[in-house]
């Protein structure tokens, strides 16, 4: 819009300047130019006439055009002035921002239509209205400092309060203030924008922030923001009770001091890797421990942050504990070993006893009878070397044959309740001439009873067979040491060993100092055949066996080895309360009085049969023998003597020796029984542990073990 100078107070001063100017002009130049003239003077006076006539036209056409002139370009102005006004005007009016213009003592002067929208009043009702009036009292105070501000610096704002809406409710406004003079009057300028859908938004993104944060303060997971040198910036509540310290202690220190430094450095490279390519990692598992000492299995996926211009400013993300996880796992995999060993401990037990019968058949045969002839001919003989190198293969097809039901947990215990410290005692004697004078052999016993339900010959295998690999171990000499105590298996450290109950139990400890072993033969070390010793050393069976034994008995065992730092094994047998029984006395080399009783003898293997009635006729039994068990329930009946014992086999077709001694008894109370049998099949077991009552010998046997007990069942009352 053209803004001209043209003030129109001048405009009588320009015409009265401008037709004096125009008139001295025409005087002075008309009355040169005719006293130039040599005129008549009546001629000059008509001359003078005509020219104040002409002057009087000419100014007066001037003067209109210029008159006409002046006002149009004041109209024009005029009309200039009011489209602006009215332009002025609609931007107030129709502005979508409130405006308002008040007087200095808050009356309000000029108001527009968006304002009064803010404040549910129309305009007439705002212009009878004084800011206080629709002001909230607790901001009086603050505009009151607020208007010192503004005359002072003729500008104040923006700020945020209320306006109060017709219906008594604040409207959140942010307001700016002017100062602006009006002629001598000062007036108040002010823009008011309606900020109700910003702070419900604030106030929606507020309640999805506490959310969220309130998410990450209580999952059971660390949600943390590092800064690009690995300063913690944000640690959630579960994180900093992780650490055991206070957020604000852990808030802008280094994340590597919480870690080691192998640990660190893992952890930095994988997060170098995150800024180099953006991509987020995911899961990765580190171990570490928390203030408490306790271990602890932690899986950290992790991202970029950046800001608003994409460019990175930090790390972010979730460190988890998977330590019940990862327990899980070792679990599983422990149980899956276990299941691996059951069957192979399954499918050997199948073999084993499957053979065990026909095959502890033969040795008996071979057994006996090499016995037989050796004691009938003496070193020099020409046989005796052969006959001896017969017993003593088929004595080790015999212990071979007994190992492997010892691990298929096969093997006939004959528990009782025994104390622990006196079997271990009893063996001191046989361990230290077996382990030799290099090895110092140190025993520290419980000072109070270990009471046990066990099997003291077989207890004894596992000692021996721990010895001998102790001494294997230390071939230059070192220490062999031998510990029992009373341990409580808590919770915690049962569930860490799938398949142990926690509880009281007596533990027997054997270490040596010996070379030790590296994980991938301790992995192995139960396994049936499984060997580190060359072949004319070991079969491979002996800590199969024991491990066997003590699963038999209801126990566990473990072993701690590590290259260079020796071997420790460890027995944990549940403890009894039953009362303790006495140790069997060792057996006799030879029996020494002839027998003079009647024995029936039932076996159904020919061999097995002819062996035993000689063995039992040499020394001087009457037998009757039988080689069916229906044959020999008509036996029994039809024989007129006393028949003082039964000897016969277990497992035999169409009727096993239990179900023959019942036949048997009806007729003959009195008369007592022994079994026999290479492999029962749970005939006269439990669990494999042997029945109250029942006395039974293990096939094979030697010619003096079978006359021994013999002897001691016919004894017994």
């Amino acid at each position: 819009m053209n803004k001209s100078k043209f003030n129109p107070g001048w405009t009588p001063f320009r015409i009265a300047a401008l037709y004096s100017f125009l008139g001295v002009v025409w005087i002075l130049m008309s009355d040169k130019m005719v006293q130039m003239m040599s005129l008549p003077p009546h001629i000059i006076h008509q001359i003078q006439t005509l020219k104040g006539w002409f002057y009087v036209v000419i100014t007066g056409v001037l003067l209109y055009f210029l008159i006409r002139s002046m006002l149009r370009r004041q109209q024009r102005i005029e009309m200039d002035l009011a489209d602006e006004a009215h332009y002025n005007r609609q931007l107030f009016d129709l502005s979508p921002m409130g405006l308002f213009l008040c007087r200095m003592d808050g009356t309000i002067f000029d108001v527009n239509a968006s304002f009064g929208k803010m404040t549910g009043r129309s305009m007439e009702e705002l212009l009878s209205l004084n800011t206080k009036e629709i002001t909230p009292e607790k901001y009086f105070e603050q505009e009151h400092r607020q208007l010192n501000i503004l005359m002072e610096n003729r500008e104040y704002g923006p700020y945020e309060k209320e306006f109060i809406h017709k219906d008594g409710h604040g409207v959140p406004v942010r307001v700016h203030y002017l100062l602006i003079q009006k002629g001598e009057e000062s007036f108040v300028w002010c823009t008011v924008e309606d900020i109700t859908a910003f702070r419900t938004t604030e106030e929606a993104l507020r309640q999805t922030e506490d959310r969220y944060r309130m998410v990450l303060e209580n999952i059971g997971e660390i949600y943390f923001e590092v800064d690009l040198a690995g300063n913690y910036t944000y640690v959630s509540q579960y994180g900093y009770r992780a650490f055991g310290r206070e957020r604000s202690d852990i808030l802008s220190t280094q994340s590597r001091s919480y870690m080691t430094p192998k640990i660190a450095e893992t952890i930095t490279l994988a997060f170098n890797r995150i800024y180099q390519t953006g991509e987020p990692m995911r899961q990765l598992q580190y171990e570490t421990s928390f203030p408490d000492g306790t271990p602890r299995f932690m899986a950290v996926s992790a991202s970029l942050m950046r800001d608003r211009n994409a460019n990175p400013v930090g790390f972010h993300g979730i460190s988890r504990d998977v330590t019940q996880q990862k327990q899980a796992e070792t679990e599983k995999a422990s149980l899956v070993n276990q299941l691996h060993q059951a069957q192979k401990m399954e499918s050997i037990g199948r073999l084993a006893g499957g053979v065990a019968h026909d095959f502890n058949n033969i040795l008996s045969v071979i057994l006996g009878y090499s016995e037989l002839l050796l004691e009938g001919i003496r070193k020099g003989h020409p046989h005796f070397d052969g006959l001896t190198a017969i017993h003593l293969s088929a004595g080790r097809a015999r212990d071979l044959t007994r190992q492997l039901l010892a691990y298929s947990r096969k093997q006939i215990l004959e528990m009782k309740a025994i104390d622990i410290n006196t079997v271990v005692c009893g063996f001191e004697k046989l361990l230290r001439r077996m382990i030799g004078e290099d090895v110092e052999l140190n025993m520290v016993l419980s000072e109070s009873m270990l009471p046990v339900k066990a099997d003291t010959t077989q207890l004894e295998q596992v000692l021996m067979n721990l010895a001998i690999n102790a001494k294997d171990a230390m071939p230059d000499g070192g220490k062999l040491t031998i510990e029992t105590g009373v341990v409580e298996l808590d919770k915690a450290y049962t569930d860490r060993k799938p398949g142990v109950e926690p509880g009281l139990f007596a533990m027997i400890g054997v270490s040596d100092t010996g070379c030790g072993m590296e994980s991938k033969v301790l992995e192995n070390i139960f396994d049936p055949f499984f060997t580190t010793k060359s072949k004319d050393k070991g079969t491979g069976l002996g800590l199969a066996t024991s491990y066997g034994i003590v699963k038999q008995h209801g126990g566990n065992i473990w072993v701690y080895s590590e290259p260079g730092e020796g071997t420790t094994f460890k027995i944990y047998l549940p403890l009894c309360d039953e009362k303790l029984e006495a140790l069997p006395e060792p057996p006799q080399s030879q029996p020494k009085e002839n027998g003079s009783a009647t024995i029936l003898v039932v076996e159904d293997e020919p061999s097995v049969r002819e062996m035993s009635v000689k063995i039992l006729k040499d020394r001087g039994y009457t037998v009757i023998e039988s080689h069916h068990p229906l044959d020999a329930v008509a036996q029994a009946q039809a024989y007129e003597g006393t028949i003082h014992l039964l000897l016969t086999d277990v497992v035999m077709p169409q009727m096993k020796g239990p179900e023959v001694r019942a036949k048997i008894i009806e007729t003959r109370p009195d008369m007592k029984v022994l079994y026999m049998s290479g492999y029962t099949d749970n005939v006269i077991v439990h669990h494999g542990i042997l029945m109250d009552g029942i006395e039974f010998i293990q096939k094979p046997f030697s010619v003096n073990a079978l006359l021994e007990k013999v002897q001691q069942v016919l004894k017994q009352r």
